[in-house]
This record gives structure tokens, C-alpha cells and sequence, in this order.
């Protein structure tokens, strides 16, 4: 009897890579966890102890760390990548949010050009990338994997704009997996999701609502009362975590 194929995941303890690991092993697929800490991948097995056995955890605090990814990439079938900053807290725009996006999703390409056994990679990047938030919705118009936002890396590298540096850096990151296929062409094929704002029930462990990712946070912060009024929209479409 053969094994289940194995799927890596990085990202895993995340709000999306959490639904995502519980998905894979509900359809029989075996899991490589990438975490960024060994307390989270603990956390995850306390949440999930039915799934834990079908879960092996790599602990890599830096996505930007290719010889670690490449260790956790050996004699894996799949790879999906969900791990990338997503706040607006952040101090400095280059190391905190730009390089890590666009190196990590480099990096992912480059480990699994490596591994012969890899078949397909996915990538989620953002209808940020796809769609300029500041033009509004579109409902009349019909996007195509030919529409691409507008970005600047060297005003996305200076500006105060927190909500322009990330958007730059799913642009910039998905374009690095699309120009990685372009110039390499590898022998696995990739698939990249542009979810809107990703919301629903969290799938990860946390102790403390401060802890939830930044999308959830903020609708708790509107239901708790923390929140003295209700923030702007900035682009208001959103899709189910479970969905996605």
C-alpha cells in the first residue's frame, strides 16, 4: 500500500494555514507544518490532538531562512505557501513586511525546484494584488490573470502608508513566483489565490484576542467595544476562511 502524499505547509498555525493543515488531513493527505515556534505547533496539537498524528512540525522562526526551508522541502509532494506578514503595526516597511514577503516566496520557488518529487506549488497572495483598493469595486468588470495593482518598491520602501507597503508586497511576492516560472521554467506547476479579506472562525490556537490575525482582530474589536468607532473599509469584499 503506498503513502499518503505530504504536503508541505508553511504558515500552518496561521488563521488560514490552520484550516488548511485541518483540510489536507481530512482529505488523507500526511502534513509537514511549518511553525515559527515550537510553542505554536505545541498549541496546535493541544487544539487538534485527533489530527496531531498526521502532522510533522518544522520549526522555522524566518521564512526569509532558505537552508531551513530547504531541510523541511525534502520528500515532499505538495507545497502550499501561506505564510506572509499581514499587519499594519509594522516599524520598518523593508525588513519587516517588503523582503520577507517577496524573498519568502522566492525561496519557496527555489527549494521546490530542487526537489523532483514536488508536483505543484500553491501561493496564496491578495485581491491586493490583483485589484488598486484605492479605485473602489469594480462590479461590472471581469478581472483576469492579466490585471495586476500598481506599486512603486521605492515609494512602498518610504512611505507611511501601511496599507500601501502591504499591498506592494503581495504584488511584488507574486510576481516573484510568476517571473520564477517565466526564466526557470521548473518542472512543477503553480497555482496562486487572490482572496479579498479573509474572515470566518479563527482555526488557530490563541490565548488572548490580541493574538488573532489582523483581519479577525479587527471585527473583534468592533464586537467587544474596543473599538471606538467603526474603521473604514478600505476595500470592502471579503470571502469565508473555510471557503477559501
Amino acid at each position: 500500500m503506498s503513502s499518503p502524499p505530504v504536503v508541505l505547509v508553511t504558515g500552518a498555525t496561521g488563521c488560514l494555514g490552520a484550516h488548511t493543515v485541518l483540510e489536507l488531513i481530512r482529505r488523507g493527505y500526511r502534513v509537514r507544518g511549518v511553525s515559527r515556534s515550537r510553542e505554536k505547533s505545541e498549541a496546535w496539537n493541544a487544539a487538534y490532538p485527533q489530527q496531531a498524528c498526521y502532522i510533522e512540525w518544522i520549526t522555522i522562526p524566518s521564512i526569509v531562512d532558505l537552508e531551513a526551508l530547504d531541510r523541511a522541502s525534502i520528500g515532499v509532494d505538495y507545497i502550499i505557501h501561506t505564510a506572509s506578514p499581514f499587519n499594519f503595526d509594522f516599524e520598518y516597511n523593508l525588513e519587516d513586511m517588503l523582503v520577507p514577503s517577496v524573498v519568502g516566496t522566492r525561496n519557496i520557488m527555489r527549494v521546490a525546484a530542487k526537489r523532483p518529487r514536488v508536483k505543484h506549488v500553491v501561493i496564496v497572495s491578495s485581491l491586493a494584488a490583483v485589484v488598486d483598493h484605492r479605485e473602489g469595486l469594480n462590479p461590472e468588470r471581469q478581472y483576469t490573470p492579466n490585471d495586476w495593482a500598481t506599486a512603486s518598491w521605492e515609494e512602498a520602501a518610504r512611505t507611511e502608508d501601511a496599507v500601501y507597503v502591504w499591498t506592494a508586497s503581495k504584488i511584488f511576492a507574486e510576481r516573484a513566483a510568476w517571473d520564477f516560472m517565466q526564466e526557470d521554467s521548473p518542472h512543477f506547476s503553480i497555482t496562486t489565490f487572490c482572496p479579498p479579506v479573509i474572515l470566518g472562525p479563527p482555526g488557530q490556537p490563541f490565548e488572548h484576542f490580541d493574538d488573532l490575525n489582523e483581519s479577525t482582530r479587527q471585527h473583534w474589536s468592533i464586537i467587544s467595544g474596543e473599538a471606538k468607532s467603526i474603521p473604514a473599509a478600505f476595500f470592502p469584499a471579503c470571502v469565508d476562511v473555510r471557503d477559501l
